[in-house]
Order: C-alpha cells, then sequence, then structure tokens
C-alpha cells in the first residue's frame, strides 16, 4: 500500500511522479492541488554573453495527463485550520502557482479534474512550528502523515479504486473529530462556535456591522507606513434567529490586507460580538487610501452582507541626501596605486535614515578594481552628516580622464534613494573645485485635490513645483506606468517649473509618480496611489 503527499508547492518531476502513481491506481494522493509545473527549460548561453531559455519539452503524467498550469489533483484534498490569539485561518488561501506566472503556458483544455473526491479540513496547533530540514519528522504533529499511515495500514485496499470506496465512512468521522477540535480551540478564545440544533428554524442572515482602528489601543483613521495597528469590527444580529460561525473575511487588492479572517461565531438575535485583527502595514507604500471589503458566512459557509473600510496609509518622513567628495590627499591620480574617496553625506530630509548605504558600481570593467565600494553608513538622522571612505585602484590600462563610476546613497528600509556618476581627471587641481561642491537632487511640491487619494470621478488633476539650486532638466509623469507628460526644459528657463496635469483614471488602484531631473542628471520622486471604485 502506498500513499503521495502533495501540496501547492510540489512541482516538476514530483508532481509528474504523484501523477503517474495516482493514475495507475498505485496510490492514493493526499494533500493539496499542486504547483502545475508541466514543461522543461533548458538553457543556452550565446557568444555575446546573453543567454536564452527555451522550453523543450512538455510533462504527461502516466503518458496522457498534462499538468500544465493545471497540477494533480489529489483524491483527498487537505486543509488546515489555525485558530489561536493571534491569527485565525478557517479558509483556504489562494497559493500562488505555474498558472499565475505572467507569461508562463497557459492550458486551454484539461482532462484532470480540479475537484477532489472527498475534502478534510484539520486542526493545526498554532503552537507547531517548522521542523529542521535535518530534524527528525514527528508523526504525531504531521497530520497529513497521520492520516497517510492510518489509511495504509488500518484501512489497506490493494488498488486505489478500492482504497477510495472504503475510506468514505473513515473520513466522515475523522470529520467530525476534527469539527471537536475546532470548537475546543475557539471555546479558549471565549468564541461559541457551536452548529444550529438539527430542528432549529432557519432564515437569510440579517446583521448590522461598523468598524473602528486602533494604534495602542487609541482610535485613528489613518496610518503610517511601518505602523502596526488593529482592526476591529462589531456585528449585531437584527434578525429573528440565532446566527452561528459567523465569520469575516478581508478582500484587498493589497496581499497584506486579503484574506484576513475575524472570527464572531454564535450571534443571538439582538446580540452583538466584536472581533479584532492585527494589520503590520510595509515600512516602505506610497500615500494611498486602501478599501478593504469584508464579506461575512456563516455555519452553511454562504456569503452574505458587506463591509466596506478605507484604510489611508501615508508614506512616514523621508530622508534625503546631499554629498561632495574629494580625494585623500592632493596629489594626483595615478595608475596602480590606492586612491581614497571622501564622501561628505547630509540627511537634508525630515525622517530619518535606518540603514543608510553607500555603493560604488563599476561600469570600467578591469581597468578600475574597487577594494573598496560598499560603506554601511547605517542610521542618519534629520540633519545629522557623515564621512565615509571608499577605495579604488585604476590599472595600467585606464584612461582616468574617461573613467566614471556610479554612486548610489540609499536607504533600504524607506526606498530612498540618490544616484549619482563620478568622472575623473589625472589632473587633481583642475577638478577640485567642482567635486567639493554639495550634489543634492530637486525638490518636488506637489498640491493634490481635496480627496488625495480617491476619486469616482474619470479625471484627475493635480499640479506642482519642481526646484533646484540649479536648474531642473526635465520633468516626467507615470500613470501606472505608463509615462502621461513629458517635459525637457531650455537653460534659460530657471531653477523652479510649474507644472499641472489632468489625467484619465483607470478602475481600481492609479499609481502616479513625479520625477523631477536637474542638469546633474540627479533625480527626485513623488508617488501616491489614486482609487476609482469599479
Amino acid at each position: 500500500p502506498l500513499a503521495v503527499i502533495v501540496n501547492e508547492g510540489s512541482a516538476s518531476a514530483s508532481e509528474i511522479l504523484a501523477g503517474a502513481l495516482q493514475a495507475h491506481g498505485r496510490a492514493i494522493v493526499l494533500g493539496n492541488q499542486t504547483f502545475g509545473k508541466g514543461t522543461v527549460q533548458t538553457l543556452y548561453d550565446l557568444k555575446d554573453g546573453s543567454a536564452l531559455k527555451l522550453t523543450i519539452a512538455k510533462y504527461l503524467a502516466a503518458g496522457t495527463e498534462d499538468v500544465q498550469a493545471t497540477g494533480i489533483t489529489p483524491n483527498v484534498l487537505m486543509t488546515p485550520l489555525k485558530v489561536s490569539a493571534e491569527r485565525i485561518d478557517l479558509v483556504a488561501n489562494k497559493a500562488h502557482r505555474e498558472n499565475d506566472l505572467e507569461h508562463g503556458f497557459k492550458k486551454k483544455n484539461s482532462s484532470n479534474s480540479t475537484e477532489a473526491q472527498f475534502k478534510l479540513p484539520y486542526f493545526k496547533e498554532s503552537k507547531e512550528t517548522e521542523e529542521n530540514v535535518s530534524g527528525t519528522v514527528k508523526i504525531e504533529h504531521d497530520y497529513p502523515v497521520t492520516l497517510a499511515t492510518r489509511l495504509l495500514v488500518a484501512e489497506a485496499q490493494p488498488t486505489l479504486a478500492a482504497q477510495l470506496n472504503t475510506i468514505e465512512k473513515l473520513l466522515t468521522d475523522l470529520q467530525a473529530e476534527q469539527d471537536t477540535h475546532i470548537v475546543a480551540a475557539f471555546k479558549n478564545q471565549k468564541i461559541d462556535w457551536s452548529l444550529p440544533a438539527a430542528n432549529s428554524a432557519t432564515g437569510p442572515a440579517k446583521i448590522e456591522s461598523n468598524y473602528w482602528l486602533t494604534i495602542d489601543d487609541k482610535k485613528v483613521t489613518q496610518a503610517t507606513a511601518g505602523e502596526e495597528m488593529f482592526l476591529h469590527v462589531q456585528v449585531k444580529n437584527v434578525g429573528e434567529q440565532a446566527l452561528h460561525r459567523i465569520l469575516g473575511i478581508t478582500s484587498s487588492k493589497n496581499p497584506l490586507l486579503n484574506d484576513l479572517e475575524l472570527a464572531f461565531g454564535k450571534i443571538n438575535p439582538g446580540e452583538t460580538q466584536t472581533a479584532k485583527v492585527k494589520i503590520t502595514l510595509p515600512a516602505i507604500a506610497s500615500n494611498q487610501q486602501v478599501p478593504i471589503e469584508m464579506s461575512f458566512q456563516d455555519h452553511s459557509q454562504k456569503s452574505f452582507s458587506e463591509l466596506i473600510i478605507p484604510l489611508e496609509i501615508h508614506e512616514p518622513a523621508q530622508p534625503r541626501f546631499q554629498y561632495s567628495w574629494h580625494l585623500s590627499n592632493n596629489q594626483p591620480l595615478k595608475h596602480d596605486e590606492d586612491i581614497d574617496l571622501i564622501f561628505s553625506i547630509k540627511n537634508i530630509g525630515e525622517g530619518a535614515a535606518e540603514k543608510a548605504v553607500l555603493n560604488l558600481s563599476n561600469k570600467e570593467g578591469s581597468h578600475i578594481f574597487l577594494k573598496k565600494g560598499r560603506v554601511d553608513i547605517k542610521a542618519l538622522a534629520p540633519g545629522a552628516s557623515i564621512e565615509a571612505k571608499a577605495t579604488v585602484r585604476f590599472n595600467g590600462e585606464s584612461d582616468i580622464n574617461s573613467s566614471r563610476l556610479n554612486v548610489s546613497i540609499e536607504d533600504p528600509e524607506t526606498g530612498y534613494a540618490l544616484r549619482d556618476t563620478l568622472s575623473f581627471n589625472s589632473d587633481l587641481k583642475a577638478l577640485s573645485p567642482a567635486q567639493r561642491e554639495k550634489q543634492m537632487a530637486p525638490t518636488l511640491a506637489v498640491q493634490l485635490p481635496e480627496r488625495p487619494y480617491w476619486s469616482e470621478a474619470k479625471k484627475y488633476s493635480f499640479s506642482g513645483t519642481a526646484t533646484d539650486d540649479d536648474r531642473i532638466k526635465e520633468i516626467y509623469i507615470f500613470s501606472n506606468y505608463n509615462k502621461v507628460y513629458y517635459r525637457a526644459m531650455k537653460p534659460t528657463e530657471g531653477k523652479n517649473v510649474p507644472f499641472n496635469l489632468e489625467i484619465t483614471l483607470e478602475d481600481g488602484p492609479n499609481r502616479i509618480t513625479v520625477l523631477a531631473k536637474d542638469a546633474q542628471n540627479l533625480v527626485s520622486r513623488e508617488r501616491w496611489i489614486v482609487w476609482k471604485p469599479e
């Protein structure tokens, strides 16, 4: 007797083996739908240094079943359920599979069933942790392995068909057993997860719901990226029958706000139940108002009613770097000697840089050796300055007068970066004054409409000004990565350049980016998202 356990991470050869054993009636397959990797690729290196990745073959499980973009459907679909103070997870979330890849081969026709013959949700204790790869599997902590063992020992049958004919009653009993564990786990959270009595009256669920947000136990209407907050939802039963196993599930195009679950349990007529869920916002996020939709379901798992929660997220105060550089001595540059470049860096922004890094990159090939091309600056508070030293070497074949290095000063925690190109000259004295000039990107001041991140209108207008200590060279504006505005300034147009634009919004999120470039090709950008209801 043989059983195969798979999940959404089972791909390529592993799902072909599982599918072949299943198709030949040799093994029962337990777990989740597999990834759907049914093609084979080979990488060919080309003479110019590029490469071609070519799909050369297709996998067919048992010689007939095409798994591309579909995968293998298990005989018993097993879904882990989690109940704890930190997390409720009763509904299977959509997993990322081959079919979700933008340029993956799509499968036009499929003879594979997408529905498993049996389903068995099972309770997974929250205290369980992932075991080390080199560790010993603890059978008692792995329910799919436990079930597979039970099927092979106590319910063993000579063929897959015979196995499937005998396990229905076992799975029904196991489902009742797992449901008991779920009810007990909810009881520990002071939630009544009981089912209605067999003869109780039923009718359409009628509820009233509202919500609020808190940070550090204080109610808020907006949050800053990187903050931890709680979403509280209150549900009142305004119908005449008791409601059972009420569950709220969020839906959002922001993956961190999608598929959050709030359990309310049983709500008697006229009663109110409240649940909350923690939301941790990413540290890097554009200014936006994200609509979160919450739908509710009862013990029948039928959805009813919806609650719209507009969450306004603000980008935290950003750092902004200014820098100058010089050589550590006043001698002309020479070949085959270590040369120290001293960078004076100042944070002229309103926000702190948490983990700033100075990084040099070399586009001169082997002619320039970066002996020390990366310097960790770490924290840099607003108004603070620091010096950083990088070391390079010009070999005897390099032309110092035409050599260039790219320099980047960035803070990955906030996403801010200043990028520039360094030019050299063997005559140090001729270049020294320019080297010591302070280099900084332009300043952008954008004026937004009264409802800056939300619009039901098709047209959206905004204006602003780009300012530089020297002059503005170019202004670009993008909407959802499509360039919708470009202007190149004449050298006489000055340091302050106004702009205004009306764009057409698409349904859903519209990511707007304004970029200003100065005469030194230093770039500043402002980003925000405008939501248009579908």
